[in-house]
């Protein structure tokens, strides 16, 4: 009886090993065999022909080379007249990392497309065949959202007509999108179906969720949002997204005003947001404020400017902006802007002996600077005016300090300087610039502090050097005698 139990039992653990044994086979023949549909699909597809990742892999490279050869012709004048004009930047500018694939919204391969290749026809068969793929992949993984988007995406470069194409695709790019937020391709050609149609509320929601799950989202998404802030009806629910401050509001700031027709677009969301319960951020405001600046849209910069400043600030609000150098540099282009290279410290500091008196503090090493300089955007009507301020320092050297009112734009429309500020200065010492703005051609200025060095050699100096006060005040033209 012993020696049969013992039989058994020696019989059982055979049994278990043997299991054992072949379970860990199978785990290294499916870890052998993902690896091989990653780097060598064909040779996975030998050992398994219906392994869905080898499939895949193998479509993808035939999307990719298909959506190469259409490149050429989708960016042809012809081809981006025939596409709805408010899709129509967002349809080529979609980024590689959307999927293991580039994506980039272009015209089907079909005849008599703009750009179409005599081996057209050959890549028509081999989309056929990565389609034939792709289905096979689906019956093995039916929930595999990356396989129903590359189905969607192929009917689309199949279809003679774009249109025809994105509905054929619709129904595989509606399954990807409900089973994983992830699914970033078929989301963003769902969210090209809904502009199209006209149905913003979707486009809108879609646009949240690319933006919310794919960093590099802005530059395509961002685009749509703001030629759909252009329409009235989608504008108001662009505000309520806006009012909810998704973590991607700032990024869409930074960028909105580059896209749309009418630079008062992101200003209108702007005020929308300022009394509502999430107020544009400072950020959020000057980010906007310097891409019209960099479109040297002035005047709206300005105007966008003026009303997101703060209440003190604005009732103290003169020519010229914090003259007193008392609150910290904003990095708004009508604030102070400092550069201070190599060399040089600048700082906004305590004036010893005056109790709350600060003022503008330049600190230059021993040895050749490189000083960026000081400088303001103004916005003077024509007219006289002049500046007036205070200074006092030590600075060595054989050249000095100037401050210069130009026309912005236009450094060589020298409006007027001051002499050189250089040498001992022990106490306060006032200096005066007066300057006229021309009736034309000058409609904005710049005041820079500069060193006013010629050569490398002369960018050798010394010493720390103090301005304050600093106004700027327009002169009354004189009564003419009678």
């Amino acid at each position: 009886m012993s020696g049969s139990g013992g039989g058994r039992r020696w019989a059982g653990r055979l049994a278990l090993g043997g299991a054992a044994i072949g379970l860990t086979v199978l785990v290294f023949q499916h870890a052998v065999l993902a690896y091989l549909a990653t780097v060598n699909p064909a040779l996975a597809l030998r050992f398994d022909g219906g392994h869905p990742q080898a499939l895949l892999r193998l479509a993808e490279r035939t999307v990719v080379d298909a959506e190469d050869v259409l490149r050429v012709a989708a960016d042809t004048a012809a081809v981006q007249a025939s596409l709805p004009s408010l899709v129509r930047m967002s349809l080529f500018a979609a980024p590689v990392e959307l999927l293991a694939m580039q994506e980039v919204g272009r015209p089907p391969l079909a005849d008599g497309a703009p750009g179409r290749r005599d081996a057209s026809a050959d890549l028509l068969e081999d989309l056929a065949e990565a389609r034939r793929k792709v289905d096979g992949a689906i019956r093995r993984d039916p929930l595999n959202q990356r396989a129903l988007t590359l189905r969607g995406r192929i009917e689309e470069l199949l279809a003679a007509d774009p249109a025809v194409g994105l509905e054929q695709a619709h129904p595989f790019y509606a399954l990807a999108e409900r089973l994983s937020p992830r699914a970033s391709l078929a989301i963003y050609r769902l969210l090209v179906r809904d502009v199209e149609r006209k149905d913003y509320t979707s486009a809108i929601r879609r646009a949240d969720t690319l933006l919310r799950t794919v960093s590099q989202a802005t530059a395509f998404v961002v685009p749509v949002l703001a030629r759909l802030a252009e329409v009235p009806v989608a504008a108001g629910e662009i505000a309520k997204l806006l009012a909810s401050a998704p973590p991607w509001r700032e990024r869409f700031f930074a960028d909105v005003g580059r896209h749309v027709t009418d630079g008062r677009t992101p200003l209108m969301l702007l005020l929308a947001l300022k009394d509502g319960p999430t107020p544009p951020k400072q950020s959020e405001v000057r980010s906007f404020v310097h891409v019209l600046a960099s479109r040297r849209d002035y005047d709206l910069a300005y105007s966008t400017w003026l009303q997101f400043l703060p209440a003190d600030d604005l009732a103290s609000m003169g020519l010229l902006f914090n003259g007193g150098f008392t609150t910290k540099v904003s990095g708004f282009p009508f604030d102070w802007t400092i550069t201070a290279g190599a060399g040089t410290l600048v700082s906004f500091a305590p004036v010893a002996g005056e109790a709350g008196q600060q003022a503008l503090q330049l600190d230059f090493q021993d040895g050749r600077v490189d000083f960026g300089g000081v400088s303001q955007i103004l916005m003077l009507a024509p007219g006289r005016y002049g500046l007036a301020g205070r200074h006092r320092g030590e600075l060595v050297g054989r050249r000095g300090l100037r401050w210069r009112m130009s026309c912005l734009g236009r450094p060589q429309v020298l409006l007027a300087e001051t002499g050189m500020h250089i040498g001992p200065i022990a106490t306060w010492r006032p200096f005066e610039l007066s300057f006229t703005v021309p009736e034309a051609g000058c409609p904005h200025q710049i005041l820079q502090l500069v060193l006013d060095a010629r050569s490398a050699s002369e960018r050798i100096v010394r010493g720390t050097f103090w301005y304050d006060d600093l106004e700027v005040r327009r002169i009354a033209a004189p009564v003419p005698e009678r």
